[in-house]
């Protein structure tokens, strides 16, 4: 196998940098996107920054399915991302990227209500650009409320997913640097063989 990188030292001289580049971009977007009140243009781009941590951490950022299996789908890589290095927890992972990440890439506005038949929920959203204490959190309600964005018939639900844009960049930047579970210091121990996926997935984003 031919590797990118020819030293340990090199690899992660790169990863600094590159990772470094990639936060201080998202950041500078969305608070752009934040001041102009732009809120689903900040989650796509979020949306986009775990995909390449995701990839990285798996070691493939091709994403075929096809020759590599369901492991390098960008669905699952993410969620592998966001549960193991973000910390956040299974079912909010899997709501947040049903409810905003599918939708909002391939409908352009995040699904209305989620119907969670195994728990009887009926889940609606609300999305902060500022962070307001309340982040990847479903709340119960005392009773049913009603959708108020445009839908073709009246839609109700009873628990509340928030999430926060403002806190969800904090976080993204918190598992690539924070000590000692962050992805850079993960990277630097080698953990499960960190270094090759990385030299693998930079290899793929940059062929020609």
């Amino acid at each position: 196998m031919n590797f990118v990188f020819t030293t340990p030292q090199g690899l992660l001289d790169f990863a600094v940098k590159f990772l470094g580049e990639r936060v201080n971009s998202l950041k500078r977007d969305v608070q752009i996107c934040i001041n102009e009140t732009l809120p689903f243009l900040a989650l796509l781009y979020c949306f986009a920054t775990v995909d390449l941590l995701a990839s990285l951490y798996k070691g493939d950022a091709t994403g075929d399915t096809r020759t590599y299996g369901k492991e390098v789908g960008t669905t699952r890589k993410a969620k592998k991302y966001m549960t193991e290095i973000m910390k956040y927890p299974e079912y909010e992972s899997t709501l947040l990227q049903d409810q905003f990440r599918h939708k909002i890439v391939h409908l352009a506005q995040p699904q209305a209500v989620v119907f969670d038949i195994k728990n009887n929920r009926m889940i609606g959203w609300i999305l902060y650009n500022k962070y307001e204490g309340k982040h990847m959190l479903v709340e119960k309600l005392h009773s049913s409320q009603p959708v108020f964005i445009l839908t073709p018939y009246s839609m109700q639900f009873d628990h509340l997913f928030t999430v926060s844009i403002e806190k969800m960049v904090e976080d993204i930047e918190i598992s690539i640097n924070q000590a000692p579970n962050g992805y850079l210091e993960r990277l630097r121990m080698n953990d499960n063989n960190l270094q090759t996926k990385f030299d693998t997935a930079i290899k793929q984003i940059y062929s020609p």
